[in-house]
């Protein structure tokens, strides 16, 4: 399972699918046992930003960010967390 594989490796940023069935208790589950940036994907054309405030993320990123954004941004919550970019671990459904 891919919190295990969290546990295992090391991983300096975790992009979770909002689309993926767990996708809030796995935030929740990460934020509160491990110290790593997490992003949230964002897939749907409505988003309830009220609902994903609440969500335990340091991020969102959308579908369709183009690949040198996505880097940037990755990177940009990889600094915040005083580690270096370099591995990224992605949760889908």
């Amino acid at each position: 399972d891919a919190v295990h594989l969290l546990n295992v490796r090391k991983f300096d940023v975790v992009m979770i699918d909002s689309n993926f069935r767990d996708a809030a208790i796995a935030c929740e589950l990460i934020f509160e046992t491990m110290s790593i940036p997490i992003a949230l994907l964002i897939r749907n054309r409505y988003v309830d930003w009220r609902s994903l405030s609440n969500w335990k993320v340091d991020g969102f990123i959308r579908d369709d960010t183009d690949p040198v954004e996505l880097t940037a941004r990755l990177r940009a919550l990889s600094r915040r967390s005083i580690c270096y970019f370099d591995q990224c671990v992605y949760l889908a459904g």
